[in-house]
């Protein structure tokens, strides 16, 4: 989906659920969603943190908790992404 690592435990999460369960298409997720395809980009890269309708949404929807979006993520980002040459 993105080449931006996670920013936040919410945005892993939510990517996780993407690959996962929508095969990493964000279009997929998008309308499975019903969520904007940049607003999904812009939670996982941590430019926009949900609002709290949101938020409780995806819990609701994807069980990711609204905690999750104000933790830091579980891997760091250098290991998400290899480093290019």
């Amino acid at each position: 989906m993105t080449r931006t690592p996670p920013a936040n435990r919410g945005g892993e999460l939510l990517l996780a659920t993407i690959n996962d369960v929508y095969d990493g298409a964000q279009h997929a997720a998008s309308a499975g969603l019903e969520v904007h395809a940049s607003m999904l980009s812009h939670l996982v890269a941590g430019q926009r943190k949900p609002s709290l309708k949101m938020a409780l949404y995806l819990e609701r929807a994807i069980s990711i908790p609204c905690h999750a979006w104000f933790e830091p993520p579980s891997t760091p980002p250098d290991e998400v992404l290899p480093k290019a040459a």
